[in-house]
């Protein structure tokens, strides 16, 4: 599969419920109170309920 590339880009969002995320490709960072948290391939990522990230 060939990769074509994406520039980043910065949305906000929210959970309405707990969600669990396998990172395969690619990273994410968010705020963590305050405090950037970056996420990359292979990361298991579990987002309580009710958390707002941008």
């Amino acid at each position: 599969m060939a990769y074509l590339g994406k520039e980043p880009s910065t949305f906000p969002w929210s959970y309405d419920e707990k969600e669990t995320c396998l990172i395969l490709d690619g990273k994410v960072t968010t705020p963590h109170g305050g405090e950037p948290v970056t996420f990359g391939q292979g990361n298991l990522v579990v987002s309580p309920q009710g958390m707002s990230c941008t």
